[in-house]
């Protein structure tokens, strides 16, 4: 065999070696990513970092056509503030930052999302409510997480929100689709 051929096999059996590892990462992958112990670990890392208690009644990690978390019966809680529940939470994930170890997400899908925020209560307000500084504190709040998420896109699905205080409920929006 002359040597340009002994180079060509060399490479056409290194290209069938990365196939194999690529076939076996799409078709093993979330095999080994679905198991209750890297589940629970991953759980555990979010809820140190972000101190939310998230459970969930099913959870599944797709690779292929996208890599995707879906998780199904969703439950969070921030005590004494917030508590919700969320039927499907669908993140695709970017592929490249992937593969550098870093996880970045795409889009996020909140199906029937149903949210209960308490606001704490504070100081009384020393002037009225002014819808212009509401709407240029939630524009600078919604520039901050644009810039740490810069391609992220959330939708929400058939959402409730319900905001309450001590008193009671203030406000309850139904049937939100954003």
């Amino acid at each position: 065999m002359t040597r340009s051929g002994k180079i060509s096999l060399y490479l056409l059996t290194g290209a069938g070696i990365l196939v194999l590892l690529l076939a076996a990462l799409v078709f093993l992958g979330p095999r080994l990513l679905n198991t209750k112990a890297v589940r629970d670990l991953a759980m555990a890392e979010l809820e140190r970092r972000t101190g939310v208690h998230l459970s969930y009644a099913r959870a599944e990690v797709t690779f292929f056509p996208r890599p995707r978390v879906v998780i199904h019966g969703g439950v969070l809680d921030v005590p004494g503030l917030t508590a919700g529940t969320v039927a499907t939470l669908q993140v695709d994930l970017e592929l490249i930052p992937l593969l550098r170890g870093n996880v970045h997400n795409g889009n996020i899908l909140l199906e029937d999302p149903d949210f209960r925020v308490r606001i704490p209560p504070g100081p009384a307000p020393e002037k009225a409510f002014s819808l212009e500084e509401f709407e240029g504190t939630l524009s600078s709040l919604l520039a901050t997480l644009r810039g740490s998420a810069p391609a992220t896109v959330i939708s929400v699905r058939n959402g409730r929100l319900e905001l309450s205080d001590g008193d009671g409920p203030i406000v309850s929006l139904r049937e939100l689709d954003a």
